[in-house]
C-alpha cells in the first residue's frame, strides 16, 4: 500500500506524542504485535489514518487494533 498523501505533518507529530506517552497496556500489547511475532504480520503503532490515529495497524490485511482508554484532545 503506497503512503497517503493526506497524513500532514500534524497527524505524524499526534502520533509520536502518542507513543512517547502510550499507557502500560498499550505497551505490554505493542510487546505482542512487534517485529512480526503474531503470524508473520508488521503492525505498526499509533498509526494516522486521517482524520484518526489507530492505536495499532497492520495495512497489509487492513486491521486495525483500538484499545480503550482516555481520550486525548488536542
Amino acid at each position: 500500500m503506497k503512503r497517503s498523501r493526506a497524513r500532514s505533518q500534524e497527524s505524524i507529530e499526534f502520533s509520536r506524542a502518542q507513543r512517547a506517552g502510550a499507557n502500560e497496556f498499550a505497551w505490554t500489547v505493542w510487546q505482542w504485535l512487534r517485529g512480526r511475532q503474531l503470524g508473520g504480520l508488521k503492525f505498526r503503532r499509533e498509526f494516522p489514518i486521517p482524520p484518526y490515529t489507530v492505536d495499532f495497524c497492520c495495512v497489509e490485511r487492513r486491521l486495525v487494533i483500538e484499545i480503550d482508554g482516555e481520550v486525548a484532545h488536542g
